[in-house]
């Protein structure tokens, strides 16, 4: 493993670095690290006055030390684009998947941040493993004894709220919370050992129940998502104290607020049950425009599609609302009723089992232009006549409004 540091053109004075009961005197932290990681090579990222100032004594300290060192030239930093230099010419020196630690405690006030932001992207774009990344925090030294004792931090823990970001981030484009789920999950060993099984098993549950939720939205299973929905709120309040037990899970309390708020429409208790057949279709309808404002328009037309299927059952008194053999039934004679639209559109005529059906000619132009729209869709366009990307966006945009214009059933009792 190898350490990667910066080093400024300061004047670093002597001290007691200490990590994990371990204590190194040095002038430079890299070189304590590098003993407390048993690192074997440091490469150095220096500025031209770090190498007329430092490099000479940090290269004679480390060949005392044994290491191996490696010195590569750097910009002050003055520019963006000067930044963007620097984070070139440390990316460059690693390789696809290589052991590696930081200590970002010399160099320009801007370097120990690059140096974190350079971690954590190595760590995701190059799989990289990152063993630490330390800082020397020699202003909060303790100056009573001489020489003085200087504590060393790991700061890698602090790249798991990039981690939260981008979670944060995914759910807030796609409603997708399979990354929150996989970040709570991820801390209930050490929750259980310090706030109890039951802390731990309200936040795992949470847990299990963002992730089984976001995979019923993606994979497009509207009753697992209207139920899972509609626990969703319960599950969020029995974890919300267990979530404050543990500093690295405080981000995300300050999501819970957008979650609720993302979820709460989509839910409904025992949506197999027909007295919810009313609340089922209302709440269908808003997940078809759920999927469109993230941009999964795929998902959105091929549930606003059998959402019609469904809207017209609950209007003949069909109990079961997936029910196979009504659900051909009713498709078939949409399907004619589409076509007769579209020969006879002066004489409509709907077909037997349609007919006492509101608003039946929208219906049924409604139904011809979805299916023609998931056609294209769901066949990747192979077709002579493929629409644009954006046109598709557009029409499954006008189509999925002109579903709130048609009345629901009323509730059963």
């Amino acid at each position: 493993m190898k350490l990667l540091t910066f080093l400024g053109a300061g004047k670093y004075e002597e001290t007691c670095y200490r990590r994990d009961g371990q204590e190194v005197p040095s002038r430079f932290a890299p070189l304590a690290s590098a003993r407390f990681l048993q690192c074997r090579r440091v490469e150095a990222f220096l500025t031209q006055g770090a190498r007329q100032e430092n490099w000479p004594d940090f290269e004679r300290d480390a060949q005392e030390a044994g290491l191996e060192t490696a010195a590569h030239d750097i910009p002050d930093g003055r520019t963006e684009a000067e930044l963007w230099d620097i984070f070139t010419r440390v990316a460059e020196t690693v390789a696809q998947g290589e052991a590696v630690a930081f200590d970002v405690t010399h160099g320009l006030r801007s370097f120990p941040l690059l140096g974190l932001l350079v971690a954590a992207y190595l760590r995701a774009a190059r799989q990289v493993q990152l063993r630490a990344v330390l800082y020397g925090a020699y202003d909060v030294r303790d100056q009573s004894i001489e020489p003085h004792r200087t504590p060393v931090f790991d700061l890698s823990p602090m790249l798991r709220l990039l981690d939260w970001a981008e979670a944060a981030e995914r759910f807030q484009r796609f409603g997708d919370a399979r990354d929150l789920g996989a970040l709570l999950a991820d801390s209930r060993k050490a929750l259980a050992q310090e706030a109890g099984r039951e802390a731990a098993s309200a936040v795992g549950n949470l847990a299990n129940a963002l992730q089984a939720l976001s995979l019923s939205l993606r994979l497009l299973r509207p009753y697992d998502v209207l139920a899972g929905a509609a626990k969703l709120p319960g599950q969020l309040d029995r974890a919300a104290a267990a979530l404050e037990a543990r500093p690295e899970l405080r981000p995300f309390p300050m999501l819970m607020a957008q979650v609720r708020q993302a979820y709460a429409p989509l839910g409904v208790a025992e949506p197999q049950e027909p007295a919810q057949q009313a609340g089922v279709l209302a709440a269908q309808r808003r997940l078809a425009g759920w999927y469109l404002e993230r941009e999964q328009v795929v998902q959105a037309v091929a549930l606003a599609r059998e959402w019609l299927v469904s809207w017209a059952l609950a209007h003949l008194g069909v109990p079961d609302l997936r029910e196979r053999q009504a659900r051909e039934e009713v498709e078939q004679a949409l399907g004619m009723a589409a076509s007769a639209r579209r020969d006879s559109p002066a004489g409509f005529h709907p077909p037997l089992l349609l007919r006492g059906l509101p608003q039946v000619e929208a219906v049924a132009g409604l139904w011809d232009q979805l299916g023609d729209l998931r056609n294209d869709l769901l066949h990747a366009g192979m077709r002579p006549d493929p629409r644009a990307a954006a046109d598709l966006r557009k029409q499954a945009g006008r189509l999925i409004a002109a579903l709130d214009d048609l009345p629901l059933p009323e509730a059963r009792p």
